[in-house]
C-alpha cells in the first residue's frame, strides 16, 4: 500500500493535521520573501494593540506588543525560527543515535559497550543542566543551541535501533552478503538501515514535539534565542509582564506550540500504529 493510499484511508483528524502541517510549511517557505511588517519593526504610538476581533485594527490582527511590534509577523517569523532550529536540532540528534544504534548492534563487542555506557551516563542526567551546562560554557550563539538540542534524546534513538540491527543481523539475507564478501559498510547502509528507516520517521515524528517545547522553554528563560530574533518561546517570554492587561501577546504563541506539539503527537501516534512499532518506542 502507498503512502497516498494510506493518508486517503486516514481518519479525519489525521488527514487535518496534516493539511495544517503543509499549511504552516508553506507559510513559513513563504515568510522569506512576505511578511506584513518586519517582525523587529517598532512603533512605540502603537504598542500593546489588542487584537482586531477584541477591538483592534485590521492594521494588525493578532496586536502589537510592548514596542509596538507586529504580533502576526512576529508570530510567523518565530514560528520559522523555533520549527527551524527545532528540525535541525532533532536531525543532528537522530543521526547520532542512528549511527551510533547502527554501530552497537551490528558490531557488538566493545563498540557496544562503550556506546551503551554513553547511553546509561545520558539516562542518568538530567539534560535540561547539560544544556544549561553547555550554553552557559559555550556561549548562547543560535548554532550551540542547535547542537544542543540535538544532543537531546539521541540516546533514545540509539537504544531502539541498537535493538532492531540486533535482531537484523541474524537474519539470512545478513548472513548471506557476508558470506559473499560484502563489506561491513555495504551491510549496514543496504541491508540494516533501510529496515530501521521507518522506526527512525515515526520517531523523529514523536519527539519533534518535546524538541520544540524544550527550544521555547530555553528561550522563554531568556538562554535559548536571543532578542532582538523572534522566536514562539521568546515572545511567550516577553508578554509575561503583561498578562492582566495585554495577555494575548503570549497567549497567542503558546497557542501556536501546543497546536503544532498537538498536531506533531498525533501524527506521530498514527504513523506508530500503523507501522505496527514496539511500544519501546
Amino acid at each position: 500500500m502507498t503512502m497516498v493510499h494510506t493518508v486517503r484511508r486516514a481518519p479525519w483528524r489525521i488527514k487535518a493535521c496534516l493539511a495544517l502541517i503543509a499549511a504552516v510549511l508553506i507559510v513559513v517557505i513563504a515568510s522569506t520573501w512576505w511578511l506584513p511588517y518586519g517582525p523587529n519593526t517598532t512603533d512605540l504610538s502603537s504598542n500593546n494593540l489588542p487584537p482586531a476581533l477584541l477591538g483592534g485594527g485590521w492594521d494588525h490582527p493578532l496586536g502589537t506588543d510592548p514596542l509596538g511590534r507586529d504580533l502576526l509577523s512576529r508570530t510567523i517569523f518565530g514560528l520559522k525560527v523555533s520549527v527551524g532550529v527545532a528540525s535541525i536540532g532533532i536531525l543532528v540528534g537522530c543521526a547520532v543515535g542512528v549511527v551510533a544504534g547502527l554501530l552497537s548492534g551490528y558490531l557488538g563487542g566493545f563498540v557496544d559497550k562503550v556506546v551503551m555506557a554513553a547511553v546509561d551516563f545520558q539516562f542518568a542526567v538530567p539534560y535540561t543542566l547539560m544544556i544549561l551546562m553547555g550554553l552557559v560554557l559555550l556561549g548562547t550563539d543560535i548554532k550551540v543551541l542547535i547542537v544542543m538540542l540535538g544532543l537531546a534524546h539521541w540516546e533514545s534513538y540509539a537504544r531502539v535501533i541498537r535493538s532492531l540491527s540486533l535482531s537484523l543481523r541474524v537474519n539470512q539475507y545478513v548472513e548471506a552478503a557476508e558470506a559473499a564478501g560484502a563489506s561491513r559498510w555495504y551491510v549496514v547502509s543496504r541491508h540494516i538501515f533501510p529496515n530501521v528507516l521507518p522506526t527512525v520517521v515515526v520517531m523523529l515524528t514523536l519527539y519533534f514535539p518535546a524538541i520544540l517545547t524544550l527550544e521555547s522553554s530555553l528561550s522563554f528563560l531568556g538562554i535559548g534565542i536571543q532578542p532582538p530574533t523572534a522566536s514562539l518561546g521568546k515572545m511567550v517570554g516577553e508578554g509575561r509582564n503583561y498578562l492582566i492587561t495585554s495577555w494575548w501577546i503570549s497567549l497567542t504563541p503558546a497557542l501556536v506550540i501546543l497546536v503544532m506539539a498537538l498536531v506533531a503527537q498525533t501524527v506521530g501516534d498514527w504513523l506508530k500504529s500503523i507501522t505496527d512499532l514496539p511500544e519501546t518506542v
